[in-house]
């Protein structure tokens, strides 16, 4: 579920970013040199990867056996290969590319530059975090030594810095480039999940307490791995947020990861862990156990009071951070939050009532929804389900309703606020045609099979509620949308041309409203079609418009 509403932070971040990155980096060159350009730095990334991964390839043999030439030739020719190949190509290439650079520094603002920046930088950080997290398990006596580990955190952590120290030199400016917004990500990702695990790991011994002497020994130890993963995530984070992004806010790349990573992410998680936990308490107390025992029940306990505090934090931080930040200008990003939020919350909401609906058709067809184990745990989990949901939606949509009823016209034309939209009516609509379909087969079947009674009603149960209640999210969205695109100022008003017919002037009266056109052909002359503009700017009521030899003349239809 987290992965689930985490992708769709993702997708839409990635749609708003992508959309400016792309305003703000139009190229003026032909696009021949472009595409040059392009494949260029492509070659350039290719041999540099390649070049790389022989030499931890080769080095990684070297560290983990003695006699590396007889252990493998066909591992030991792969990464020689790669090597004789890699290594002088990328020179010629590199030292070409560096001529071209400093020749023309504009360069490096081009889609290739930024292509092979971004891929390298990201493609050498995970594969040296890999490497970095099997070395610091090594250290603390987690796992047996491994000399492939060791040697792919020296050689790709080498070649990651190599990378990120031309680009901080070269690449301008670095607070707004995507690359820089993904690592900062990373970094706190890992971190999280880091805390996390440690939290969960600390708070199990305290339940189930044990040798504390074995805290950092053993293969599976959860609390080794829990440290290697902040030893190798912080330098990450401070690198590319305490030192990279947070030196520049306001900036796209500030806000994408605040506003969408930061603060949302740690919300979702700190929302999903929390129902997670709620729904094993109110299952052990009020609804029925799978597990009668109190231990395998509440397995996942310690994960989730973990997850819950780490969230927690993640989005107090970051929410500080926006706010000592924040100005008076609502921007794109703050809507997207808004509009990402109301969706998860809807999400959640939605699953509630469904669940709600089709236990309220079991009562009317004369079965206990209560009755069994598993009603009581459904019913339970629809409760959660709401009292979490529904707050959520409820509080960002109304913020969102509240800045579009200040006839804010940013917020009634902008991206975020019409994909939320749009998502809703068509997914819902899908939705409720699939289970609209669902519902009228199951019902058929029973029909023409003449088994008809009150179990058909039961079956169709799920199929129901969820064919109202997507149905009902996707009208009540779609009367927003048809609202949004309604003119608030735009008054229907009559209009009557008195002169001879011009298809351009037609065109020109119904686009500057939703008027009704009445044509009287006279005479042939000539209409001036700003003039006709100007003339109907003047009257805000019904009028009548006649081309006379004179010229143009108008007048009230009251008047007339």
């Amino acid at each position: 579920m987290i992965v689930g509403l985490l992708i769709q932070i993702v997708l839409i971040a990635l749609v708003v970013f992508g959309i400016r990155a792309i305003r703000n980096n139009q190229s003026d060159a032909p696009i021949g040199y472009q595409f040059r350009n392009f494949f260029q730095y492509l070659i350039l990334l290719v041999v540099f990867l390649a070049s790389v991964s022989g030499f931890s390839g080769l080095l990684g043999m070297l560290a983990d056996r003695a006699d590396f030439v007889a252990a493998d030739t066909s591992e030991l020719a792969l990464h020689l290969s790669l090597v004789v190949v890699g290594v002088p190509l990328f020179i010629v290439v590199g030292l070409w590319t560096r001529k071209r650079v400093q020749r023309d520094p504009t360069e490096t603002r081009s889609l290739g530059w930024n292509f092979f920046f971004t891929i390298g930088i990201l493609a050498t950080l995970v594969t040296a975090l890999f490497g970095a997290y099997g070395t610091v398990r090594i250290i603390l006596r987690a796992t047996e030594y491994d000399g492939f580990a060791v040697a792919q955190a020296v050689v790709w952590t080498a070649a990651w810095y190599s990378l990120d120290r031309i680009d901080r030199v070269r690449s301008s400016p670095l607070p707004a480039n995507f690359r820089h917004v993904v690592a900062a990500t990373i970094g706190l990702a890992l971190g999280a999940v880091a805390i996390s695990q440690l939290g969960a790991a600390l708070i199990e011994r305290a339940v189930r307490p044990g040798s504390l002497s074995a805290v950092l020994v053993g293969n599976d130890n959860a609390v080794a791995n829990a440290v290697a993963l902040v030893i190798i995530a912080s330098p990450v984070w401070i690198r590319y947020w305490v030192k990279g992004l947070s030196a520049a806010p306001e900036s796209d790349g500030w806000r994408l990861y605040v506003v969408l990573f930061g603060v949302a992410g740690g919300l979702i998680t700190a929302i999903v862990s929390t129902a997670s936990l709620s729904y094993s308490l109110a299952v052990w107390y009020l609804g029925s156990p799978v597990q009668n025992v109190a231990a395998e029940h509440f397995a996942s306990l310690p994960t989730n009071i973990s997850a819950a505090a780490t969230g927690s934090l993640v989005w107090w931080y970051h929410r500080t951070v926006l706010q000592m930040h924040r100005g008076t200008t609502r921007l794109e990003i703050d809507r997207t939050y808004n509009y990402v939020m109301a969706g998860a919350g809807l999400v959640a909401s939605a699953a509630g009532i469904i669940i709600v609906l089709s236990g309220f058709v079991e009562v009317l067809t004369g079965r206990q929804v209560l009755r069994g184990d598993t009603g009581r745990n459904t019913v339970l989990l629809a409760i959660i389900l709401l009292a979490i949901g529904a707050p959520v939606w409820w509080s960002n949509w109304r913020r969102a309703m509240a800045y579009r009823a200040s006839a804010n016209e940013d917020e009634r034309d902008s991206v975020s606020r019409r994909i939320y939209l749009i998502t809703l009516v068509g997914l819902g609509g899908l939705f409720a045609l699939g289970a609209g379909i669902a519902t009228v087969y199951l019902f058929l079947r029973d029909v023409i099979d003449g088994r008809l009674s009150i179990s058909t009603f039961r079956s169709i149960r799920y199929p129901l509620a969820i064919l109202v209640t997507s149905g009902g999210v996707a009208l009540y969205h779609l009367g927003f949308y048809r609202i949004d695109h309604q003119r608030p100022d735009a008054v229907r008003r009559r209009i009557v041309l008195v002169g001879p017919a011009d298809a351009n002037l037609l065109a020109l009266v119904r686009s500057l409203g939703p008027n009704d056109v009445q044509l009287i052909r006279t005479a042939e002359g000539s209409w001036q079609l700003d003039e006709v503009e100007a003339l109907l700017a003047t009257h805000s009521g019904d009028v009548v418009v006649t081309l006379t030899p004179a010229g143009i003349f108008g007048a009230s239809l009251d008047a007339t």
